[in-house]
């Protein structure tokens, strides 16, 4: 008789998605090892679903869903090329595919013992010995207390692995309640929950999806242990690159505009960003008594372009001789000033009144000037080292639509500046979305409440006709802009939020919002799904007119979905069930 048996290397982790090889064994020197099968799907190579045989002990197995009971002989003698590997596995023997799934089992650190789980019936090392004994085994000689410390090694990796999942398969979980600490402006919940609360991205989204699903905006202030154990970012900003920002055209009056944004062709450093952002026509007025910022600096260069023999702009900032270098290249000049950067933002002036007083001057100005905008830059400053709430590895279900969608489940960055805005509109999809302010002066948010989800659209169609005539999604071009004096007239109250450096703010489906930045800022943002979100998306309407809008399978979605939880509910049966794992490794000198 021949088997297969799954192997791979004894110092390696499981990794569900790392290729697993099947050796074929000669058993003419059986170690007899009687096993069970069961029936669980697993995923080929061409990440379609099938089922495969999955062997276990022999025992009499109780409360779980085995189909047959099979007994395998496993040749102990084979050996395993090149190197000395574990049986790292339960044995699988695939239906229709050269492919294989194993159930995550780590036994590299076990010597001398053969691979076999025990269930239920069997329950201690002795009644194990035994019940091998009786199928031609030989015994397993471990102490007790080793295989305990095992199984808890294992349940830890399976938890490492596949505990994404584990909120869809504790169905009968009591969800704890999180109120909020709050509310901005008598509307929009503010949370400032513990780290216990904030530690499960998505349990705590599941927790609070109540409150933004009235008003479609929320504000997180994450835990000081949380934010304390931020690593500083002084390296990854040398690296950062604004490339081809948006040049805003923002037209209109009497509380309606339109805006259009022209890219233009360069690329800064951030220091670079910084210093335009602190120019007399990207700063707002100063406050009562106060110069405005960039003021010196404005007079110096009008001062220096006047003089200017040959008429050019030399005195421009924009126009020194590091600016106009081939792409990428940097003078000495920059890299000094890269080198030596601080990117902190002392965000102290912007008190309560401060912002409403630039509120004032925002929607009375807002058509005065161009501000730029970095948006949409493909990235993350996140360090790898953050695992909660780290914005560019979020635990959600986008995760497994199989693809990379940029700003979708991968992170974008966003360069602020003062005034620099973001029309009105509503997600891809009708996804979440969350967003993260590194450093930097706030934004201002305003957000729809879903109840008057209809009403807002309404108004908008009313007053932009003929673009709704052309596209019935016309609100996902975010190129629609009305204040919320205007809204105030028509009916539509106007929930506002000012978000600060190291806050989050979520977003929700079917929640309208807009805003703009009250200064030089770094965010990042990305969306993501929950399974609420599975119907909605199933019923979110596309942008036709844009040719990279964004489109998700949700069908596919699901289904991947509810294969991995099936895979992982009959996994998770068997682990709990397990009172004993015992390894072997096996050994080439042993061939």
């Amino acid at each position: 008789m021949t088997s297969f048996i799954q192997h791979h290397s004894a110092d390696s982790k499981f990794d569900e998605s790392q290729e697993h090889i099947l050796y074929q064994q000669d058993t003419s020197k059986p170690t007899r090892i009687a096993v069970p099968v069961l029936q669980l799907p697993y995923i080929n190579k061409s990440n379609s679903y099938e089922s495969c045989q999955i062997n276990q002990s022999d025992t009499d197995i109780k409360n779980n869903e085995f189909e047959s009971l099979e007994r395998t002989e496993v040749n102990e003698s084979g050996k395993v090329p090149d190197h000395k590997s574990s049986i790292t596995g339960l044995s699988c023997q695939p239906q229709s595919s050269n492919t294989s799934f194993s159930i995550p089992i780590d036994l590299k650190n076990t010597p001398n013992s053969l691979s076999a789980r025990n269930f239920p019936s069997v329950t201690n090392v002795t009644q194990a010995n035994e019940a091998n004994r009786n199928t031609g085994g030989r015994d397993f000689n471990l102490p007790t207390d080793h295989l305990y410390s095992q199984l808890e090694a294992n349940a830890s990796n399976f938890e490492n692995n596949y505990g994404d999942l584990e909120e869809a398969t504790e169905d009968d979980e009591t969800l704890e309640s999180i109120e909020p600490d709050h509310y901005y402006g008598d509307t929009v919940p503010v949370f400032k929950p513990t780290m216990d609360q904030f530690r499960s991205f998505p349990k705590f989204i599941k927790a609070i999806d109540g409150y933004g699903m009235q008003v479609g905006i929320v504000k997180i202030i994450p835990p000081v242990e949380w934010t304390s154990n931020l690593p500083d970012l002084d390296d990854k900003v040398k690296d950062l690159r604004i490339k081809n920002p948006i040049v805003q055209h923002i037209n209109g009056n009497g509380g309606v505009f339109t805006q259009t944004n022209i890219e233009k062709k360069r690329t800064y450093t951030l220091p670079q960003w910084r210093r335009i952002t602190e120019e007399s026509d990207h700063q707002p007025p100063a406050r009562r008594g106060e110069r405005r910022k960039g003021s010196e600096r404005t007079k110096f260069v009008r001062k220096r372009r006047h003089v200017s023999e040959d008429n050019s702009e030399e005195g421009n900032l924009l126009s020194k001789p590091s600016y106009r270098r081939r792409a990428g290249e940097l003078s000495s000049q920059d890299l000094v000033e890269l080198e030596n950067f601080n990117y902190r933002f002392d965000s102290s002036e912007f008190t309560a009144e401060r912002c409403e007083e630039l509120e004032r001057v925002y929607w009375r100005t807002v058509s005065y000037n161009n501000p730029m905008y970095g948006a949409d830059m493909l990235g993350s400053i996140f360090s790898d080292a953050v695992k909660d709430w780290n914005v560019a590895h979020l635990d959600n279900i986008l995760n497994d639509i199989g693809v990379d969608l940029p700003g979708v489940n991968t992170a974008y960055l966003y360069f602020g500046m003062w005034k620099s805005t973001f029309s009105w509109h509503v997600e891809d999809m009708d996804l979440y979305s969350i967003n993260y302010i590194h450093f930097g002066a706030p934004k201002q948010w305003y957000s729809i409440s879903q109840k008057d989800e209809a009403k807002f659209y309404g108004v908008m169609r009313n007053q932009w006709p003929d673009e709704h005539r052309k596209c019935k999604e016309f609100l996902r071009h975010k190129t629609f802009l009305v204040s919320p004096a205007y809204l105030a007239n028509r009916g539509i109250k106007v929930n506002k939020l000012v978000h600060n450096q190291g806050e989050f703010v979520v977003t929700f489906p079917h929640g309208y919002h807009s805003g703009y930045n009250l200064g030089y800022n770094c965010a990042e943002s990305v969306n993501f799904a929950t399974d609420n979100w599975l119907k909605i998306g199933s019923q979110a309407k596309k942008c036709n007119c844009i040719s990279d809008a964004v489109d998700i399978d949700v069908y596919d979605l699901k289904q991947r979905l509810d294969m991995k939880r099936k895979q992982q509910r009959a996994l998770k049966a068997m682990l709990p069930s397990a009172n004993i794992v015992i390894s072997t490794q096996i050994d080439e000198e042993q061939s």
